[in-house]
Order: structure tokens, then C-alpha cells, then sequence
């Protein structure tokens, strides 16, 4: 470009370009000092570059990398992917029941997941329900009025539920003990005279069409029964005697379903005796309350059972096997396993538990550097790994890596206190190695699972590995 004067008079039209020029000149000399090269894209310099996710250096806000990638959602299954400015978070939604993961994922129901509630009308029956009214017939309906008919004169029948709740209806059976309604009843102490259902023939030594027995009867058929004859010797029932002294006197029996101590009932095999003490000890894995519920006289708490307590017995951790030494379950789809139980009395011991999703042949023990291979079999299977100290000493921290075959999807998730990280590993897709970190302190066990993610099952491999 020319310049257009020199000396006093403003350079006009001319396009600044950092540097100093010569009057007179039609070129501008170089610069005295040359432009800044263009950044370098650095992970770590405080911007986003390039592809990057995030920066470490930004310390919050946009760009900056995530801490917690938890969406509050418990039905999304929440990891952290990628390293350094790469790291994104993941949310890939549970769609297997699951009991203790806090989520009711589409299809559940409170029989098949804890998490979920019962609903009234599914026609399922769930746990706090007695039927369902979606259920038309058979095992699971409700009951109707002329279903509740107990033909026992002397009860006026009827259909009970809790607070209105129609899955909570049971029959119910009222003893009817008042004298001069045309019920079909001649309650005790009545007659002829004051009630209309009680047959003026009574005492004459023949049933007749409207008694059930004839207090002329001294003994044999026909003969009324007493309080002493209506015992059945059933423990856990209520025997009463309706109709006493009358020709209508038959007897009751009121199953027992309550917890009562002392009355020598034990209604449902499995109640601890801290619960009602005609119940007898109860043997290892049942739920507990006190210690003097179980026959190993130890109830513990257990994280695995969400908080629940289980009667338990102490076992060996150097066992190499799930099981140690602790006794059969004695129950289909539950295994004993041999677990660390963070303190008792004042220290850490090893425990037995028993738990649901029972391992198959591929669980074991995992020895340092050793590769592992398994076969997840059906889209419900999980295969149960430990690690533990061993011949090692002291406790150790732990890396578990897994790969499953072409098309394979799995799932790492630790069951216990030693999860160092995520409860569940980054699961990053078919075929893809996914990392689980664990610990062990001492002597004790941590367990984790492989299961496959949306179905896709078929072979893997494993190693365990120290940090």
C-alpha cells in the first residue's frame, strides 16, 4: 500500500500492522518484535481444547472436570468415563430388579424388587396385600361376602380390610351372642321363647331339621359338644364353643395368626422367639432381632441385607472357597458365603452369610495375576469373585479387570464395605474392558459380581491384580 504523506500529516488509509514503517517507503519494515505463536492445546491449561470433555485446571463451572456424577436418579446406574480432560459422565438406565439399589425399574413389582411398592390392582399379590382385586378367581382374589360363609349359625360373616384398602380384605367371623333376631342362630341361653331360630323341640333326644345336635342326647351322634370336646389340640387355634346349653351348640376353631407369647403358638415358621418366645431358636441365615433368637446365639446386622439383622456363625477366611466353612443354606437360589464383618466385639471377624443370585461354577477365589474365564449363561446370572490377603500378609488394595467376548456387555458391582469407588464399574460398552477397585484389610474378603448388562451374555475373562 502507498503512503499517502509523511512527516506531520496522519498516514491516511493505511492498515496498522504492529511494527514502524519508512517515510517515503512503499513496503513497512518486519516487525520489531514477531507475533506470539498460536497455544499449544495442553490438558491442564485451563481451557477447553480441541475434543477435551473438561479441564483439571478449571476449578469450577463450565469446562471444569466432574467430581460426582450422580443425577439423583435411582433408576440411572451412575459412572464416571474417561480420564484427565476426557472425563464425561455416563447414565445408562437400570432395567433389572434388583433388591437395595433404591430403584423400581419398568416391569418390577415388589415380589420380584424391594424397591418397589405394592400396588393394589396389579393383579399380583405383594407384600402388605392379602389378594388383589385384579385377580378374578382362584389363589389371590378377593374375597367376596358369600365366600366368607364359615356355615357356622352362630357367626355373622363378613368381609375386613385395613384403613379401606381393598387388597387387605380377609374374611372376618363376628360370634353372634344376642337373642331374638331370625339369624339362623340360637345363642347360648337362649330359648324358644326369646329367640326364633331356637327349636321348641329341643331336649326331646332327636335332632330336628333346625338343631345341629339334642342336649336329650347323652352320648354318640347328635350329642352336643361341651368346651372340653371342642379342644382339637391344635396349638395354634382358637376353639370355641357357640350356643352352649342349646340345640344349636357347635364348635369354632379360629386359626392363630397373630404373635402372642405364652400361648404356646409358633404361627410362622421363621419368627424369632424376641418376637414371640413359643417360636423355637432359629437356625443360621433366618432373620433375628436378638441374639437369643438364633441357636448360634449371634445376630448380626449386614450391609448386603440392607441393615437387616441374620443369625450367623463365625467361619474361616484362609478357606479358599466362597463357602469356607460355613454350613449349607438348605434353601434353592441362596449360597453360604464366608464374609468380613467389619467390627465385632471391638474387632474384625469373618462371618456366614447366605445370599440371592446364587454363583455358579465360574465364582471362586482370584489369586494374584491369574487369568480367569467364565461364561455368563442367562441374562438373570451372576458369577460371585473374592480376593482377600491369603498368603499375601497384609491387607492389600485391589484392580479388577474384565472383558467379555465380541457382543458381551458386562457389569462389575462389589457387595460389600471394601469398594474402594463406584458401587458399579464404568461400563463402557460391548466387548470393552471394564475396572473395578477394591480393598481388603487383613484377613478379610471382598466379593463382587459379574453379571451382563441389557441381556448380552455369553463368555469373559478376568484378572485380579495389586495397586
Amino acid at each position: 500500500m502507498k503512503l499517502l504523506n509523511c512527516g506531520s500529516v496522519a498516514l491516511i488509509g493505511l492498515v496498522a500492522v504492529a511494527g514502524s514503517y519508512a517515510c517515503g517507503g512503499d513496503e513497512p519494515k518486519m516487525p520489531l518484535t514477531p507475533p506470539a505463536p498460536p497455544a499449544t492445546e495442553v490438558c491442564g491449561n485451563g481451557r477447553l481444547d480441541g475434543d477435551e470433555q473438561c479441564d483439571p485446571a478449571i476449578a469450577s463451572g463450565i469446562g471444569a472436570c466432574p467430581l460426582s456424577c450422580d443425577d439423583e436418579d435411582a433408576c440411572t446406574r451412575d459412572d464416571l468415563v474417561g480420564v484427565a480432560c476426557q472425563q464425561t459422565c455416563a447414565h445408562e438406565a437400570i432395567t433389572s430388579p434388583l433388591s437395595g439399589d433404591h430403584c423400581c425399574p419398568a416391569g418390577a413389582n415388589a415380589n420380584s424388587d424391594r424397591d418397589c411398592p405394592a400396588v393394589c390392582d396389579n393383579g399380583l399379590v405383594e407384600p402388605g396385600e392379602s389378594c388383589d382385586t385384579a385377580i378374578t378367581g382362584g389363589a389371590g382374589a378377593c374375597p367376596a361376602l358369600a365366600q366368607c360363609d364359615d356355615h357356622v349359625a352362630c357367626t355373622r360373616d363378613e368381609v375386613v380390610t385395613t384403613r379401606g384398602e381393598p387388597c387387605s380384605a380377609v374374611c372376618g367371623h363376628v360370634v353372634i351372642d344376642d337373642a331374638g333376631g331370625a339369624d339362623g342362630c340360637c345363642p347360648q341361653g337362649a330359648t324358644a321363647a326369646t329367640d326364633p331360630d331356637c327349636s321348641a323341640a329341643c331336649g326331646d333326644g332327636v335332632v330336628q331339621s333346625n338343631e345341629t345336635c339334642d342336649v336329650g342326647i347323652a352320648s354318640g351322634p347328635g350329642r352336643c359338644p361341651t368346651a372340653s370336646s371342642c379342644a382339637d389340640q391344635d396349638a395354634c387355634s382358637v376353639d370355641q364353643l357357640l350356643g352352649a346349653g342349646t340345640c344349636s351348640a357347635e364348635c369354632m376353631h379360629t386359626p392363630i395368626t397373630g404373635t402372642i407369647g405364652g400361648d404356646g403358638c409358633c404361627p410362622q415358621a421363621g419368627t424369632p422367639r424376641s418376637a414371640d418366645w413359643d417360636c423355637p431358636s432359629l437356625p443360621l441365615y433366618y432373620g433375628c432381632a436378638l441374639p437369643s433368637d438364633c441357636a448360634s446365639a449371634l445376630c448380626l446386622a449386614f450391609d448386603q441385607l440392607e441393615g437387616m439383622r441374620a443369625c450367623t456363625a463365625h467361619c474361616d477366611p484362609n478357606i479358599a472357597s466362597l463357602a469356607a466353612n460355613c454350613p449349607a443354606v438348605g434353601a434353592d437360589g441362596f449360597e453360604p458365603l464366608c464374609l468380613n464383618y467389619p467390627v465385632y466385639a471391638g474387632t474384625r471377624q469373618d462371618v456366614c452369610l447366605a445370599l440371592a443370585a446364587a454363583p455358579d461354577a465360574d465364582g471362586s477365589y482370584l489369586y494374584v495375576d491369574a487369568t480367569y474365564v467364565g461364561t455368563l449363561r442367562t441374562s438373570d446370572e451372576a458369577d460371585l469373585y473374592f480376593v482377600g490377603a491369603d498368603d499375601l500378609g497384609a491387607g492389600h488394595d485391589w484392580v479388577i479387570t474384565a472383558q467379555g467376548a465380541a457382543g458381551v456387555d458386562l457389569v462389575l458391582v462389589a457387595t460389600d464395605e471394601a469398594l474402594m469407588m463406584s458401587s458399579w464399574a464404568n461400563n463402557t460398552g460391548p466387548g470393552q474392558v471394564e475396572t473395578l477397585y477394591l480393598s481388603s484389610r487383613g484377613s478379610e474378603r471382598s466379593f463382587f459380581w459379574v453379571t451382563s448388562s441389557q441381556s448380552r451374555i455369553g463368555s469373559y475373562s478376568l484378572m485380579a491384580t495389586l495397586r
